[in-house]
């Protein structure tokens, strides 16, 4: 289980707590780290005011997204041998800063990519796409509604 803490003090009353979010318990999420490139996912298991906590899954670590300040601390109730070997400057989970991404919005993210590439690819000449991207990204289509919009009026 890795916890995420708050680093720095919001409130007047001393208390460092995490900004407003909509993480529940359940939630998969990734968490990114900006200096390694290193992605871990996991399930929510504990949310606080001052803290979250996930508990990791077995998929592979990869991916490259910037972060936000997080404290990542293991909580675990008995020591492993290999963690004793671990190296203390080395972070497992990556370097700080640390982002906390809901895995559907990783999802929502890649389809919308694939999707604009198909319209940079395709442009205003396709059968389909071509009056969306006429009607988004032409400065005169846009001109011309304007036009027609107070001449409307």
């Amino acid at each position: 289980v890795i916890e995420l803490a708050a680093t720095t003090t919001a409130t007047g009353d001393g208390v460092p707590r995490l900004p407003a979010h909509r993480f529940t318990s359940g939630d998969e999420v990734e968490l990114r780290s900006a200096g390694n490139k290193k992605v871990t996912q996991g399930v929510i298991s504990q949310v606080t005011d001052t803290s979250l906590a996930f508990a990791i899954s077995n998929s592979g670590d990869n991916g490259n997204k910037k972060g936000t300040k997080a404290n990542p601390k293991k909580k675990s109730g008995k020591q492993d041998s290999q963690d004793d070997e671990v190296d203390d400057s080395e972070n497992p989970y990556g370097e700080p800063p640390f982002t906390l991404v809901p895995s559907s919005s990783v999802e929502v993210h890649r389809k919308m990519v694939v999707a604009l590439n198909t319209l940079a690819h395709d442009g205003a000449g396709h059968a389909v796409a071509g009056p969306v991207v006429q009607a988004l990204f032409d400065p005169f289509s846009l001109q011309q509604q304007s036009h027609n919009n107070t001449a409307e009026s």
